[in-house]
């Protein structure tokens, strides 16, 4: 029931943008009571916004092992990273104006812990499938340097109209070559990894009240 909304909502976010109207019409497509949505997202729009997020890091780990899983011991950690975030940018490759109505919400202020939370579940995502089992000082200089590699990528990619996404791969590559291997620590990336302990501390705070735009 939960997949059938979300995936009615998409139609509407481009138009409506994350508020009440979207979430009343999409629940009307999929032919779901406000009764049943209340139930779904008692936290109003935050809690739809944080299982959009989920349903994404599940369908992307899904397409990454179905289209790799037979080659994933012989492939590097950062080729893992690198083809985690190629099937994403695919996935919304249909959906650029959902993605630029979601960033222009999620830079509001009062929705930057949700935001933080819901980058870090991606970036744990992704550096989990890919094999991490860290939890020292990797683990978090692992996640912020993947945050800004991921985040300047995103944003190529909104203004990439190539249909194979040939210069976001090309921003993508040079990204991860400007960084080195994603697994090496070096001492560029403590800033990064210094913010990413502040973020990290602001993760045990509950999703945020219903709100609109």
């Amino acid at each position: 029931m939960e997949g059938r909304f979300l995936n009615a909502l998409v139609c509407h976010l481009p138009f409506d943008g994350w508020s009440e109207a979207s979430i009343q019409a999409a629940a009307q497509d999929a032919g779901i009571s406000e009764t049943e949505i209340n139930r779904m997202f008692p936290g109003g729009i935050a809690d739809v916004i944080s299982a959009a997020n989920a349903m994404n890091d599940r369908n992307m780990c899904a397409v990454f092992m179905e289209r790799y899983g037979a080659d994933f011991d012989e492939m590097p950690v950062h080729r893992r990273i690198r083809e985690m975030i190629i099937i994403r940018l695919e996935l919304f490759q249909t959906q650029k104006d959902v993605i630029r109505r979601t960033m222009s919400f999620m830079a509001r202020p009062d929705m930057a812990k949700l935001g933080s939370r819901l980058l870090y579940r991606t970036l744990d995502a992704m550096w989990r499938l890919a094999g991490d089992r860290s939890t020292d000082f990797n683990f978090y200089t692992k996640r912020a340097t993947l945050a800004a590699v991921y985040g300047s990528t995103l944003l190529a990619f909104l203004g990439d109209d190539s249909p194979d996404m040939a210069q976001t791969k090309a921003f993508l590559d040079r990204r991860l070559k400007d960084i080195g291997t994603i697994p090496k620590v070096t001492r560029p990336v403590k800033q990064m990894a210094d913010a990413a302990f502040s973020l990290v501390r602001r993760f045990a705070s509950g999703p945020q009240g219903r709100t609109g735009q």
